[in-house]
């Protein structure tokens, strides 16, 4: 089985904006420095990738331009990341304009999306439905998946 990034859970940032990164994405981090990225879609939360996963998106936007036109995207995928390393507590320390970007403060959630780590303001994960619809409106049927 392949390791990713999986379930939900609520932590606390302190008043230095350090987070306790969770056992179950130790392993899929590969290592004490990753990845924080803001997403580009405009989401309001934040993305944990390895290096490893970060060099995986920057390969696949890679494949969708050339010249500069990938230079253009490079930078605009380049100036919303940082490198980010664990202490020897296994917290991350969030730079406050990443935290003000998704609205972190107190109590957040982190959670696991398959090739990447979220973390969540509680206020807006919490409004994140079950229902999952396309640009007409159709909802998609999670039983043709077998959930």
């Amino acid at each position: 089985m392949s390791t990713g990034f999986y379930g939900t859970s609520s932590h606390s940032l302190d008043s230095k904006n350090r987070f306790s990164v969770p056992v179950r994405f130790k392993e899929p981090l590969k290592g004490e420095t990753f990845i924080l990225s803001k997403p580009l879609t405009g989401t309001k939360c934040l993305y944990l990738y390895s290096v490893e996963g970060w060099e995986e998106v920057v390969a696949r936007a890679s494949a969708f331009a050339t010249g500069e036109y990938l230079t253009q995207i490079q930078r605009v995928m380049y100036k919303s990341v940082v490198n980010v390393t664990m202490d020897t507590q296994g917290r991350i320390t969030i730079p406050a304009d990443f935290c003000e970007y998704a609205s972190l403060k107190g109590k957040i959630y982190a959670f696991g999306a398959g090739n990447r780590g979220e973390l969540w303001n509680v206020e807006q994960f919490e409004q994140i439905g079950n229902d999952v619809a396309d640009k007409d409106g159709n909802l998609f049927d999670f039983s043709l998946i077998g959930n």
